[in-house]
């Protein structure tokens, strides 16, 4: 049974439009009659029209199933690309943590000899305090 151009966008779910931009010169020729019901021209596709254009309208499985194994296969390159990533950010974790431990080592090594210098300077401060109370006490003593 011949249908309208909107019963055949209804059923394929796409606008009027687009039903008319996919009927060409020819296939008008051998598709499409023209009547008028109830004072208005209508344009009918039999039903092998009707075929013709459910095939334009409808997506290709073929082609879906290629896109989603492409789709499938990207995703799993850039899973890959992640998790070698975290492997090289697990990686450098554990490095930063080892140079901050040596880090931290080296700057209570730093403390350490800054003290025993201070140590040191006031020995020897304290020494050189000594040696110069004795001169003094025998330079007072000669005198």
């Amino acid at each position: 049974m011949p249908k309208t151009v909107r019963e055949l966008s209804n059923l394929f779910g796409v606008s009027k439009q687009a039903i008319n931009k996919r009927m060409t010169a020819e296939f008008r020729r051998q598709h499409v009659t023209n009547k008028t019901i109830k004072g208005v021209k209508t344009m009918l596709v039999d039903s092998s029209g009707e075929k013709l254009l459910k095939q334009a309208f409808q997506p290709d499985n073929h082609q879906q199933q290629g896109d989603n194994q492409d789709n499938q296969l990207v995703v799993d390159v850039l899973r890959e690309q992640v998790d070698s990533q975290k492997k090289e950010l697990d990686i450098k974790n554990e490095q930063i943590k080892k140079l901050q431990t040596l880090l931290d080592q080296s700057q209570q090594l730093q403390l350490m000899s800054e003290k025993k210098i201070e140590e040191m300077q006031k020995i020897e401060h304290k020494e050189t305090d000594l040696n110069k109370q004795k001169r003094r006490k025998w330079s007072l003593f000669r005198k």
